[in-house]
């Protein structure tokens, strides 16, 4: 099997073939040596960079430890308690646990920024695997509201976190 060098793509793999073969002596000829590309593993979510100044303000408001407790629709006494971490770092994290239930605790991790009016948390790693997992939060009379959110994955009652 010969190999050739694609832009952005590395080395991969050709038939053999005799175009292939002038292919590959061109391409070698004009410095093409990157091995084949692996796909990368799926690692924690990148630091975040702390954003300006202006946002300093934000950081105050909504950084911190929130929890909530709602009842879960499928069971009748169970309960999903869910604790919010947004760090002065601008990492976050949430993990969502399920009282009086057999099922294991979800931990997922990422980053947050703020946009001066909304906190929006990207979480991308979790107990589960890789996700992509996002919130928009906004402080609503003592309470942070999520505006935004996957309600497949977090049910319809709406998440609402009180800090600790």
């Amino acid at each position: 099997m010969a190999t050739t060098c694609l832009p952005g793509r590395g080395a991969v793999g050709l038939g053999v073939s005799l175009a292939s073969v002038f292919l590959l002596a061109a391409l070698v000829s004009a410095g093409c040596s990157s091995p084949v590309e692996q796909p990368r593993p799926h690692s924690e979510a990148a630091p975040a960079v702390i954003p300006e100044d202006r946002f300093k303000a934000c950081l105050e408001t909504y950084a911190g430890r929130y929890t909530a407790e709602t009842p879960l629709e499928s069971h009748r006494r169970a309960v999903r308690r869910q604790t919010l971490r947004l760090l002065r770092d601008w990492n976050a994290s949430l993990t969502t646990e399920f009282l009086h239930t057999r099922h294991k605790p979800i931990v997922e991790s990422g980053t947050w920024r703020c946009d001066g009016t909304l906190a929006h948390a990207l979480l991308t790693a979790s107990t589960k695997g890789p996700e992509r997992d996002e919130f928009a939060f906004q402080f609503q009379n003592g309470w942070l509201i999520a505006t935004s959110y996957d309600r497949k994955l977090h049910g319809t009652q709406g998440i609402r976190l009180r800090k600790d």
